[in-house]
């Protein structure tokens, strides 16, 4: 069946967005990474910013504990639970539309089981992600191995906590590219192939 959307996931630092990016310009599909950002913020009818503070911080432990405490809505929802209500709409809502690549939010999951969907996850060896990341943003104050761990781990927990599912595991995706490996160009060269190619099926 003719392929209308990508859902990328990827590892913190493997250049997941500037991939996605690419494949969107050259396929001529819609890009969503920070416009969904806000479209999850309209749904759920909070500020941008605080979406953004939620992704930073987000511990599944330390999320029901945290939310416990602060108390939870009539129906015992968390603020975490309730995003991600909102971010299936927007996801669904953009799958209903125009062709489109969304990158992250358990995209892959939500859409994974229809036809015009090609999932990806882009990952990289870390020596190659912190050294690509040090290029790119320069020094932080935390050290960039445990950023990427702790980037990763955050993904990790909100991914399988929403989903039941590993992230990052192979058979979750259509295609699973190692960018440290095969180089930018070579991934998105990949994604535009296969995309294309089930369109002439």
């Amino acid at each position: 069946m003719k392929k209308k959307y990508i859902a990328m996931g990827r590892e913190f630092g493997s250049g997941g967005r500037t991939i996605g990016k690419a494949v969107a310009q050259r396929l001529g599909l819609k890009y969503y990474d920070e416009e969904l950002l806000h479209k999850i913020a309209d749904y759920a009818s909070y500020e941008v910013e605080f979406v953004r503070q939620m992704d930073d911080t987000y511990s599944p432990g330390r999320n029901r504990l945290s939310y416990y405490l602060a108390g939870r809505d009539s129906r015992g929802q968390s603020v975490n639970d309730y995003l991600f209500q909102a971010e299936c709409k927007a996801i669904r809502e953009i799958a209903s539309g125009q062709p489109s690549l969304i990158v992250g939010r358990c995209s892959d999951y939500l859409l994974g089981d229809r036809e015009d969907v090609l999932t990806v996850f882009i990952h990289a060896d870390k020596d190659w992600r912190a050294a690509r990341i040090l290029e790119q943003y320069g020094e932080t104050r935390t050290p960039i191995m445990k950023r990427i761990q702790e980037k990763d781990t955050r993904r990790r927990a909100n991914y399988n906590y929403h989903t039941g599912r590993e992230w990052g595991n192979v058979s979750n995706y259509d295609l699973c590219l190692n960018s440290s490996r095969l180089g930018i160009e070579t991934c998105v060269d990949v994604i535009c192939r296969v995309f294309q190619e089930t369109e002439e099926q």
